[in-house]
């Protein structure tokens, strides 16, 4: 496809800047389309705990029903394309919504073999999608700012935003906050809204370990299905607590060895847990227990070997705690050796 004059398209509906639907859209006449996204995971060979390592990955399997057409002329050509917002699982477009955009145009009209040009949209060919213009749908009667979903994770969270009716004609407007793991769940109020300044908005939603969770915010109209914005935000949450070892090897002595925590758990469930830090002998003995709060999305634990114990076989088990609930635990095996003669 991309082998030939050919204009690129990536769409981000919900704005997250993290997952686009990658289409491109060929002058011979074809279609490829795929979704594609980045995912930040904690980098072990960092020297802070707060680094993180970006991947992209990439979906061909995803297929649409977008269509485009072409007209040639002595001195270029013209592309049109139609995406229907059902091949994003969206009922239609939402008035006045901002998605992710970005376009990419590949020319190979050149005497010498192999050589094409590239331009787009952003100034950046394809990626990051954090460099994606904004493309706003229309205007719509409310206005939100200042929006956060609370740190999807495991537990609860908190989803706030800033709403109002720039243009003064609507009064109120019904939120519904759903949250998705392994069952669906839906709460619906109505919000006042002053025309002049906005009014803030907080609402607690709960999450459970799934490979799919989602939380959605939708403003619709009193007393009608008619959405007037809508957001969402998915994500892995099978391992909430996960654990990246300086290696599975150390000596007992003064050189520290240390484990970086990856916490997806919810904004208010982390700012009230505390993390129980166990460690066991080969047998299952637990030797050591340790309990502690202040806790962050990402942190580094750094560890004595020879506090831990003798030379052995040992396992660090994390594990995070809202009250007497469990949100997710992640174990490190570790070998202590003898330092060399």
């Amino acid at each position: 496809m991309y082998n030939d004059d050919c204009v690129e398209v990536w769409l981000d509906p919900h704005n997250q800047r993290r997952r686009a639907y990658h289409l491109i859209f060929s002058v011979a006449d074809g279609v490829w389309d795929g979704v594609q996204w980045e995912e930040a995971s904690l980098d072990p060979q960092a020297p802070i705990s707060s680094a993180r390592k970006l991947a992209r990955h990439e979906d061909k399997a995803w297929n649409g029903t977008a269509e485009a057409a072409f007209d040639r002329a002595e001195d270029g050509w013209t592309c049109e394309v139609r995406v229907p917002a059902a091949d994003f699982g969206l009922p239609g477009v939402v008035e006045g919504s901002t998605w992710g955009l970005n376009i990419g145009r590949e020319r190979w009209a050149f005497e010498e073999p192999g050589r094409a040009e590239y331009s787009s949209l952003t100034g950046t060919f394809a990626w990051p999608v954090g460099a994606f213009a904004a493309l706003r749908l229309g205007v719509s009667p409310v206005e939100v700012s200042n929006l956060s979903l609370g740190a999807l994770g495991v537990g609860e969270s908190v989803l706030r935003f800033e709403c109002r009716a720039p243009r003064k004609d609507l009064p109120v407007v019904d939120v519904r906050v759903t949250a998705r793991d392994v069952e669906e769940r839906s709460v619906r109020f109505t919000v006042a809204l002053d025309g002049a300044k906005p009014v803030t908005v907080a609402r607690t939603y709960t999450l459970s370990a799934c490979p799919a969770a989602k939380a959605t915010l939708e403003l619709l109209k009193p007393g009608a299905d008619v959405v007037l914005f809508r957001t969402s935000a998915e994500s892995d949450l099978t391992s909430p607590v996960r654990a990246y070892p300086r290696g599975n090897l150390a000596f007992i002595g003064p050189e520290p060895w240390w484990v970086d925590l990856d916490l997806r758990i919810g904004e208010a469930s982390l700012a009230r847990g505390r993390l129980q830090v166990e460690v066991r002998s080969a047998a299952g003995r637990v030797r050591h227990r340790q309990r502690l709060r202040d806790l962050r999305h990402t942190m580094r634990l750094t560890f004595k070997p020879r506090a831990i114990g003798p030379a052995g076989e040992y396992a660090l088990r994390f594990i995070v705690l809202d009250g007497t609930q469990e949100l997710g635990q992640a174990e490190v095996p570790l070998r202590l050796l003898r330092p060399p003669a």
